[in-house]
């Protein structure tokens, strides 16, 4: 069990707590080998990598859930070309406590103008950014002597969120729905956040091949209605302006935390409404979405017939300093040889090796796949046996999980039994997240697990083998019938 007696040897035990209650939640001053180290959110962190756990499941919604999904469902329509047309899920009970909101929102703008002025380049794209919304129409002037709205408005803060590597907006605006109003309570307090309605992120990864797309703009693609537009209210002063004036947002706005539940769900909406279409793209729609980025896959042939204007040809691409890779969702893919690839920062040996800078290193790698599984004690793999059309036969690493040893003492066996559970568990996920029922083959290099298993009567139907070395594996087999893409 790697790792598991070296911490052992640095951990000795010799704790001493600082105040009361549950040490996982309270300080710790701990005594290792190389001195004395505090740890409290360390500890917490480093839990997370101890933890004999599972792997992701679904749930069932909240109340507060359910209560957003019917009112989407009831209120959502659409205008004359199709466009969705969706009310802000409010929290009515809170709504009436909402204070005043503009003397904040004219005091960040007056920062906010004082930073420009320093920075003509920021400058340059934060206006051109506000006029687009302008051109656009996803802002509108807002004329007080006209203003016949009876609910109290809500102004919000804006700020400028640079990122060089995008591939559509390098400058974008950010609108402050957390804001406090005079009462202490923001817009968000006032809105339900709603569920989750797109695949897991894990999901949508094991699925990829070898289409990747995003939507530009995608949050100002859907309004607003205009009786809910009150709320999405701003100052903003261009360069003849001396004062702010006042504008209201049309479309949906990044920064609301009900944002991301409305892009989303439209998403699914739309892809319910042309189930019934040819063709698998309304399934794609509502599978192969994480957010706005479209991971998925598709063949050679249909690829082609992408209009030249929406593909990206560049043959090399320089994101993260790897050339030839293609940034999305964090991970570095490479669509020449159709392989994901990582970076690791650079490490150095003359800094001390402290549990947080172990934890610090550790968080840096987004391998939702587990295909590096950088630290071990117990663990599970699945592999993808396939035979392509021609019957060539290829056998890839799908996806892995890893456990380090747990904080609490357990067995050896227990831990060797822990990673059969992870495997079936594994298995399960990729099995769904495919929706496929391949043929599958276990395997294990612990006695104990086959025993187990053998005597449980649980598996009748299941065959495990021996000779694996540390992990217990799983492989699936596809042949040209079943498109996991």
């Amino acid at each position: 069990m790697a790792g598991y007696k070296l911490s052992c040897c640095l951990l000795p035990w010799c704790q001493l707590p600082v105040g009361t209650g549950s040490p996982t939640s309270n300080p710790v001053l701990q005594r290792t080998v190389l001195g004395w180290s505090h740890s409290c959110a360390q500890r917490r962190q480093l839990s997370r990598f101890w933890e004999v756990d599972s792997c992701p499941t679904s749930r069932g919604l909240s109340k507060e859930e359910a209560a957003c999904e019917q009112y989407f469902t009831e209120t959502t329509t659409h205008d004359e070309s199709g466009r969705f047309i969706v009310r802000l899920p409010k929290k009515e009970g809170i709504l009436s406590h909402l204070g005043d909101s503009k003397a904040g929102a004219l005091r960040r703008l007056r920062w906010m103008q004082r930073r420009l002025i320093k920075n003509p380049d920021l400058n340059a794209q934060y206006v051109g950014f506000m006029a687009e919304y302008l051109d656009l129409g996803h802002m509108i002037s807002v004329d007080p002597l006209q203003d016949t709205t009876h609910s109290h408005p809500f102004y919000l803060p804006h700020h400028a969120v640079l990122k060089p590597s995008s591939t559509t907006t390098k400058c974008r605006v950010v609108f402050d729905g957390s804001s406090k109003s005079s009462t202490g309570i923001s817009l968000n307090d006032c809105l339900m956040v709603g569920p989750t309605v797109q695949d897991t992120l894990y999901s949508i990864v094991v699925r990829f091949r070898n289409l990747v797309a995003d939507i530009a703009k995608m949050y100002r693609q859907i309004w607003i209605h205009p009786d809910d537009r009150h709320l999405q209210r701003l100052f903003w002063k261009g360069e003849t302006d001396f004062v702010g004036c006042p504008y209201e947002l049309t479309t949906v706005t990044y920064g609301l935390s009900s944002a991301p539940y409305l892009v989303t769900r439209c998403l699914q909406q739309l892809s319910y409404e042309h189930s019934k279409d040819d063709g698998d793209i309304p399934l794609k729609i509502g599978k192969d979405f994480y957010v706005d980025d479209f991971l998925s896959g598709s063949d050679t042939e249909v690829l082609s017939h992408i209009p030249d204007e929406f593909q990206d040809k560049r043959s090399i691409v320089k994101v993260d300093d790897i050339q030839g890779s293609v940034s999305t969702l964090g991970l570095l893919w490479h669509p020449e040889s159709d392989t994901f690839r990582f970076k690791v920062h650079e490490f150095s040996m003359n800094l001390p090796i402290t549990k947080w800078i172990v934890v610090s290193e550790m968080s840096k790698l987004f391998d939702p796949l587990g295909i590096l599984g950088p630290v071990h004690a117990y663990g599970a793999c699945v592999y993808i046996r396939s035979i392509g059309m021609d019957g060539a036969i290829a056998c890839r690493l799908l996806t892995a999980k890893s456990r380090v040893a747990p904080i609490q003492t357990l067995s050896f066996p227990r831990l060797e039994l822990s990673s059969a559970v992870l495997l079936s568990q594994l298995y399960k996920n990729v099995v769904c997240s495919l929706n496929m029922t391949p043929e599958a083959y276990f395997w294990s290099d612990s006695s104990i697990t086959h025993t187990f298993v053998s005597n449980s009567g649980l598996y009748t139907s299941v065959t495990w083998h021996g000779g694996m070395s540390t992990l217990a594996c799983a492989a699936i087999e596809s042949g040209p019938s079943q498109k996991i893409s």
